[in-house]
């Protein structure tokens, strides 16, 4: 227990940094770029937000009855990860062609996104159903893979639509044509929803009895 409560203040204090470096970043970029309103919002509310919902997530009762804190370290630093990743990619390695780093983000994205909608998934339908079952997780890495699909074509859809109709510049590569970087985008949304999915089945077993709590009586 102690070692769980090391990390979840560890993982706070990361998060709590973070937050605050991205509000500085997001005010900053609105300055030196003269108005850039997409990254200030992204960095100035959106990011916060993100890597402060696992414990929004975790503070549900359906989620907390079933659950240790165990859960609440793995989707931290999961949002950590992103948050590093994307946010360097926004404040430089996005506007480099030296090599496929959106592309990079993309899968690594993918891969996280997987377990996070196959638990939530799992989670929901145990709520209504019952106790878990083998179908039950089947399902769940199944339907994690498809919801990861899902969200990187919305993803590229919102993109789109965001620069043609409100003129923000979230397709970062001057250098290749939109339908290119859409469908390099795509590709690795694929790949990374594939390798996740396949990791999860593998590795699901260790990783509900890591994050499930116990029986009162046990």
């Amino acid at each position: 227990m102690l070692k769980n409560s090391q990390a979840r203040e560890k993982t706070r204090k990361i998060i709590v940094f973070l937050s605050v470096f991205a509000v500085l970043t997001g005010i900053f970029y609105y300055f030196l770029f003269l108005g850039d309103v997409f990254a200030a919002v992204v960095f100035v509310f959106v990011n916060p937000f993100l890597l402060f919902l696992p414990r929004l997530i975790y503070r549900l009762n359906f989620v907390k009855i079933r659950y240790n804190e165990n859960l609440l370290i793995n989707l931290e630093i999961a949002a950590i990860i992103i948050f590093i990743f994307n946010g360097a990619g926004t404040l430089y390695f996005y506007d480099v062609s030296l090599f496929e780093y959106d592309s990079f983000v993309h899968f690594l994205d993918h891969i996280l996104f997987v377990p996070i909608a196959a638990w939530f998934y799992l989670t929901l339908k145990e709520s209504f159903a019952g106790k878990q079952n083998e179908r039950m997780k089947f399902d769940a890495i199944i339907i994690g893979g498809l919801l990861a699909i899902m969200a990187g074509i919305f993803w590229e859809i919102l993109q789109n639509t965001a620069d043609n109709v409100f003129g923000t510049t979230m397709f970062f590569d001057p250098d290749q044509a939109i339908d290119l970087d859409v469908k390099t985008d795509i590709a690795s949304d694929l790949l990374g929803a594939l390798v996740g999915t396949i990791i999860l089945y593998f590795q699901k077993e260790k990783w509900l009895a890591e994050i499930k709590k116990l029986p009162e009586n046990s």
